[in-house]
Parts: C-alpha cells; structure tokens; sequence
C-alpha cells in the first residue's frame, strides 16, 4: 500500500507545475495604411482586454498610447519611419515588449507573432500524436495477448534436443 502512496504522491507533484502554468501574453502588430494595429492575447486565445499599449522611441519618448478593446485589439497613429519599442501590460503581471520597425518604404509589413498560438498548437498536437501513438501500440499489445500469440514480437521457443 505504501508504493501506491508514493506512486500517487509522485503523480501529483510531477502533474502538478503543469497545471498551474501561467498565462503568456502574445502581441501581433501590423500596419494598416497610415494606422498601427496591435492583438494582444493569452496563449489559451482569450484576448487581453483593457491592456494598456505604449509606442515609445528608443530613448523612451512616447509616441502613442491606448487601451486594447474587448478583443485584445488597439489601433493607433503610425509613427514616423524609425525603431520603437511596443509595450503591452495587460492585468496582473502580464507585459510584453516587442521591438518595432516602421519603415519608409513599406506600407504593411508582415504581422509579427510572439509565439504563443503557434506554440501553444504544435504543443497539443504533438501531445496528442503521443497519445495516439501510445493507444495504438497498447491495443495492439493487448489484442496480440487475447489471440494467445504473447507480445507481438515474440519469437517462437527453441526446440528441445
């Protein structure tokens, strides 16, 4: 009874980080004709509502501030071509600066992600694709057993001599 104590008292601490992992604020931002649009979202795709954002210049000089929507959304001036600092601070703890670059030539840049969908996808996917793996090779395993043939990959005895 006692390996069974330590067993379950070893799954509980093992699972136990897992579960109470923290939110990880992911910000997008793109140009939109003379506008600069902002996302800001949890890696669990719930967006950072009334997240305040600041544009600042590289010596800390405001630029342009807000307050993200109820979708995580802020849409603001674009500034002047140049290098900025795009800070996000959404409730609690929660801030992500990203750098960014306006540049003269260029009216709509590619969205910048910060990772956290994309990680947060491949993650499931890939524990997912354990889960399957596992399933399948444990069926296969018991079914193998049922039709009385042992592991499926057992060798057959040697013969006496």
């Amino acid at each position: 009874m006692k390996f069974r104590q330590l067993l379950a008292t070893l799954a509980v601490v093992m699972c136990g980080p897992a579960v109470a992992t923290a939110h990880v604020l992911a910000v997008e931002h793109k140009t939109v004709g003379d506008k600069l649009a902002v996302v800001a979202s949890f890696n669990n795709d719930l967006p950072a509502d009334d997240a305040a954002v600041e544009v600042r210049t590289p010596d800390g000089a405001l630029v342009a501030e807000g307050k993200t929507d109820p979708n995580g959304k802020w849409v603001g001036p674009l500034p002047p071509p140049g290098r900025y600092t795009l800070t996000v601070r959404a409730f609690g703890d929660h801030n992500r600066t990203v750098e960014l670059e306006v540049r003269p030539d260029s009216t709509a840049p590619p969205v910048t992600p910060t990772g956290g969908r994309f990680l947060k996808t491949a993650l499931v996917a890939g524990v997912l694709a354990a889960w399957v793996i596992l399933l399948v090779w444990l069926r296969r395993r018991r079914d193998a057993r049922a039709s009385g043939g042992g592991a499926p990959d057992a060798k057959p005895p040697a013969p006496d001599a």
